[in-house]
């Protein structure tokens, strides 16, 4: 007998749920995203989801990329240069310590909410707010403000979860667990409800009192006569009695005439006497032989001790400023005088015992406005660059070579560039002839020549007698093997 086959019965299980997804335009061009940055980035999405920001820690992102948790830190420093994210810090004064939270700038799914960077105060409000309703189910943390001061990230929350409702499904792209194992214990439709406890009344227990701390008995207050210390002890009040005020007789005021009688003339006041040590004595000139010498160093000091009493007054009736600056032109004096004072005394310093002439014309060069320098223009054709570069600026050189490689156009052409600047270096100089390059040049640019660039070298060989090495040893300064 045939058993009949029976029908595949339903399964039990609830339809999975479907799992978010990220839309990604197909003109993205993914050439310019890196790998590391492009997976990274399909991981925030599924935390960001319908937000602008999340909290996940290095660890998940370590996790779920599949690396270690240094190269993911890594990876969120790179991309947060490039600009797709803004990681912001707990602390401002620890930029690459604790993170507060991860906003998004760039976002593979362009119809995401992205943020500016820095993200504004408002957004920073919303993921505190987010992060504390996801740990206490709404109800504010305590001691914990869900608003951070405005312009300072509040310190992180310890033991924050990363998001368990809508975006972990995306994390469970298998569904080898149940299709709430996700989310919250106490979301979960198949978690009893736990009882609520009998009440207990309450009994009054009395208060125990520690033997050391039990009060004692109040002790009625008695009244002491305050004690006075003997030396402080107070004596009987003396009437106070009208003293004159004392009046320095070198600031005695002079008589005020009265207000309806005749003024009273007023006597000068004399001069203090010669010698007198009273505020206001002008000291004596100082020794100008010793302000001089206080304005030397040692060396100098050393070599004014050995020259001649009429030398030595001689140098201390010389004024070394007048003396500089008419060795000046008005220009480099004007310059002079623009300068600080500490810069001026700096300048003069060397010059204490006599003019320096050699510094000073040193020091009036640098004084002097410096003139633009302007450059001859360059020529426009290579040959005539050529001709031309004999004494000509050390730029001429380069140029010439560089228009070497491109008129011969080989891939080998335009790796021999330095070859083709020694020579025209050593063309510059005067050490090779202009006309030599410039006959080997027009016979590797002749009409029918299929390498210009072999053509120039094996002409300008044969011209020159000229090889690689030679080239070298003539840019070093050094004797060429073969003398030309």
């Amino acid at each position: 007998m045939n058993a009949t086959p029976t029908a595949a019965r339903p399964s039990t299980r609830p339809a999975d749920r479907p799992a978010p997804h990220v839309r990604i335009p197909v003109n993205l061009d993914v050439s310019r995203i890196k790998p590391s940055h492009l997976k990274m980035l399909l991981i925030l999405e599924a935390f960001w989801g319908d937000k602008s920001y999340c909290w996940p820690s290095n660890e998940t992102l370590a996790k779920k990329f599949g690396c270690s948790v240094s190269r993911a830190r890594q990876i969120l420093y790179e991309m947060e240069d490039r600009g797709y994210i803004y990681l912001l810090p707990a602390d401002p004064a620890k930029p690459h310590g604790e993170r507060a939270g991860i906003f998004a700038h760039r976002r593979l799914n362009p119809d995401r909410p992205v943020e500016d960077r820095p993200p504004p105060p408002e957004a920073i409000d919303r993921l505190w707010a987010t992060r504390a309703k996801s740990l206490g189910a709404g109800v504010p943390l305590v001691g914990i403000p869900t608003t951070p001061p405005v312009g300072i990230p509040t310190t992180p929350l310890v033991g924050i979860p990363t998001p368990s409702k809508e975006y972990s499904l995306s994390l469970n792209q298998t569904h080898s667990e149940p299709p709430d194992a996700s989310l919250d214990q106490r979301q979960r439709k198949d978690h009893p409800e736990p009882e609520p406890l009998p009440a207990v009344p309450a009994q009054e227990t009395p208060a125990a009192v520690h033997p050391l701390t039990e009060p004692l008995p109040a002790v009625p207050a008695q009244e002491t006569p305050a004690a006075v210390h003997p030396l402080t002890e107070s004596l009987p009040a003396v009437p106070a009695q009208e003293t004159p005020t004392a009046v320095h007789p070198l600031i005695e005021p002079a008589p005020i005439p009265a207000a309806d009688g005749p003024g009273m003339p007023v006597e000068p006041s004399p001069a203090p006497a010669a010698g007198n040590d009273q505020a206001g004595a002008v000291e004596p000139p100082a020794d100008p032989r010793e302000a001089f010498l206080a304005g030397l160093n040692e060396s100098q000091r050393r070599t004014f001790d050995k020259f001649p009493p009429d030398r030595q007054a001689k140098i201390l009736a010389t004024d070394v400023r007048e003396a500089f600056l008419e060795a000046l032109t008005p220009e480099q004096r004007s310059a002079f005088d623009a300068l600080p004072a500490a810069r001026q005394a700096e300048i003069l310093a060397p010059h204490a015992l006599g003019l320096d002439r050699v510094m000073v014309a040193d020091q009036a060069a640098k004084l002097s406005p410096r003139q633009p320098v302007e450059l001859p223009p360059i020529p426009l054709t290579t040959e005539e660059l050529i001709e031309q570069l004999p004494g000509a600026p050390r730029e001429w050189a380069q140029q010439a070579a560089q228009g070497f490689a491109i008129a011969f156009g080989g891939k080998k052409d335009a790796q021999l560039w330095g070859e083709f600047h020694k020579i025209a270096e050593l063309v510059r100089r005067g050490q090779i002839e202009a006309g030599d390059v410039l006959n080997a040049h027009r016979q590797a640019m002749a009409p029918g020549i299929e390498r210009p660039g072999a053509k120039f070298w094996a002409a300008f060989k044969g011209l020159t007698g000229l090889d690689e090495g030679d080239l070298k040893d003539l840019i070093a300064g050094k004797e060429p093997r073969h003398v030309p």
